[in-house]
């Protein structure tokens, strides 16, 4: 079915199910001019459906360190919100989309690549801010009724039809809510609003500026620029405005009553799926060290590229496991965690699951010698750009007991060399930059 069928389908659907099903029981008419508004329990299930519907298209995060960095914040933002009966929640999609919304009912999301922009809590504490007012002024749902693809699937919710007919393409919905843009009116409410907010909740509202400005470097040209920058005034006044309002949010701070929000309770911490059977320990064939940065010289059939490893964060859920980038030029980055292991490391992916998939990736012990398909092949002097390196020689031996891969090691540096025989693209250290250690 194209889209121009699709969405004409969903139109009739619309029309018919939403005459026919009596909903004046669930929505307020405000005065004639002007749309009607569901009411708060009808708006809820609104929400709630179409999280469901949005978890089944976009992964949800739950690495526990950024989960829990957004819930604290949300948290104690919702609570100071002059409408706090929505049940918000705040979850994090792995997606480097720079992105935020926020769905009726108060179910927010952020994306990981918004959330790895934002250098400080204050900052991230606007954004939220400014997405919890979407939802505490109706701004949300006013939305959702001017959209026709998701007006269907309300339509099927309140009728309690299960939307079967007409919201079954999570995809299609879940991109309808992501590139949701509100009116100019609304975003300059929920600035205003939000930084109402950011003030009682006890967060410094210059950062507001500070979040904006760094988004707006991120948009680069128009055709990337992020939703949060979308139906309103050019970023440049908009930055100028918040700065204004920070001020005199500050100058009326003084008067506001002590905030006597209790903490959040801190996160219990979760251990990673299949940590129970690794025992991390530094590693001296790779130290890891947060900052700790890596450049390699990639070359394949006469061509020549470069690669970058660096080492984000030691994850404070599980200590002695490191979250790493691997960054392999014209964008293409992927993260994964590595656990060292005293004689050996393993790896697994960064993005959540609940398969304990840790992966060997290196053994040091020359009196293995072979374990799994990784062989110990001795030592070996070689000269790389980044200098002549005394390395462990480790090879990867494929079923036919042919080597695929050759990895060199050398103490205190780590990986300084690989060659892969299927592909022939040799990878060389141009340059190491130790972490710290106290990371």
């Amino acid at each position: 079915m194209n889209d121009r069928h699709f969405r004409a389908t969903l139109s009739s659907w619309f029309r018919g199910s939403f005459l026919a099903v009596g909903l004046g029981i669930l929505l307020a008419d405000t005065a004639p001019a002007q749309a009607r508004v569901i009411g708060k329990t009808a708006e809820i299930s609104v929400g709630r459906e179409t999280a469901s519907q949005i978890e089944r298209f976009f992964r949800v995060d739950t690495d526990p360190v950024a989960v829990g960095r957004v819930r604290a914040i949300g948290r104690r933002l919702a609570a100071c919100a002059h409408d706090p009966d929505f049940p918000f929640e705040f979850h994090v999609v792995e997606s480097g989309e720079i992105n935020a919304f926020a769905l009726p009912g108060g179910f927010i999301y952020v994306f990981r690549g918004l959330l790895q922009l934002i250098p400080n809590d204050d900052a991230l504490a606007f954004v939220l801010a400014h997405e919890i007012s979407h939802v505490t002024e109706r701004h949300a749902v006013r939305q959702f009724e001017k959209n026709i693809l998701l007006a269907a699937g309300l339509a099927g919710i309140l009728a309690g039809t299960g939307a079967g007919s007409g919201f079954n393409d999570a995809a299609r919905v879940a991109q309808a809510v992501a590139g949701l843009s509100f009116t100019r009116s609304d975003e300059k409410d929920a600035d205003e609003t939000g930084m109402e907010l950011l003030v009682k909740a006890g967060y410094n509202p210059r950062a507001a500026s500070q979040a904006m400005e760094i988004i707006k470097r991120a948009a680069g040209d128009d055709r990337s620029t992020p939703n949060l920058l979308r139906s309103h005034p050019a970023p440049s006044s908009r930055i100028k405005k918040l700065n204004e309002l920070a001020e005199a949010a500050l100058a009326r701070r003084k008067d506001l009553p002590p905030r006597t929000v209790p903490p959040p309770p801190p996160a219990a911490p979760r251990p990673l799926p299949g940590i129970a059977a690794i025992e991390p320990a530094p590693c001296e064939w790779l130290p890891l060290a947060v900052g700790a940065r890596w450049i390699y010289r990639v070359q394949s059939e006469g061509t020549e590229g470069t690669a970058q490893v660096r080492v984000i964060e030691a994850l404070k859920t599980t200590p002695g496991v490191y979250r790493v980038e691997y960054d392999f030029g014209r964008g293409v980055r992927a993260e994964r965690l590595l656990a060292p292991a005293g004689d050996r490391f393993l790896s697994r992916s960064a993005a959540a699951t609940a398969k304990p998939d840790w992966k060997l990736e290196a053994v040091f012990n020359p009196a293995a010698h072979k374990e799994g398909s990784l062989r110990w092949a001795g030592l070996e002097k070689i000269t790389v750009p980044a200098g002549t390196f005394e390395t462990a020689r480790i090879e990867r031996v494929g079923a036919e007991g042919k080597v695929e891969v050759t990895y060199w090691y050398a103490r205190g540096t780590g990986l300084v060399k690989s060659l892969s025989a299927v592909t022939g693209v040799v990878q060389e250290l141009k340059a190491y930059q130790p972490g710290n250690s106290k990371g």
